[in-house]
């Protein structure tokens, strides 16, 4: 394993909370800096599954901070297949994480990842392009009655 996935797996130690579910204390811009020293296709593999657990606890300024800094770094290294996890992590983000200021652009944001997805999926002849297409197909409605609230609202 190599010394920056050592280390951020030592540093980003599950914390108990009250509710007894397991927390991860976070330091994103740590946490960048050992992505951004990723060198292969391997190391992306190995840093994965800890940024699919590490993700769901970032706010939006970390989130936009990590794809600034780091996701065409990564995506660089990465093989296909870890494309599209990177691509589904940040439509999945996106998807969920928007207030109701915001719902407009992370929803288009979302779909953004989810055609990385699809595309990547449809390259591969994934058997969960299915499943990927269902979650862009219910984001993008419910983006659409959204909108369409919205503008009964105004008239």
């Amino acid at each position: 394993m190599l010394p920056s996935i050592t280390f951020i797996q030592n540093n980003f130690n599950p914390i108990i909370q009250q509710s007894g579910e397991p927390q991860i204390e976070l330091n994103v811009d740590t946490l960048v800096f050992h992505c951004r020293r990723v060198k292969n296709s391997e190391e992306v593999r190995q840093l994965l599954p800890l940024l699919i657990n590490l993700f769901p606890q970032l706010g939006e300024k970390e989130v936009r901070h990590f794809q600034e800094q780091v996701v065409g770094h990564l995506l660089k290294y990465s093989e296909i297949e870890e494309q599209q996890e990177l691509s589904l992590l940040l439509a999945n983000w996106y998807a969920i994480n928007h207030s109701s200021e915001t719902r407009l652009s992370g929803s288009l944001q979302a779909m953004h990842y989810f055609a990385k997805a699809i595309q990547i999926g449809n390259s591969r002849n994934d058997p969960l392009i299915k499943e990927i297409h269902r979650q862009a197909s219910q984001l993008f409605l419910a983006l659409i009655d959204d909108q369409h609230v919205e503008k009964m609202q105004k008239s």
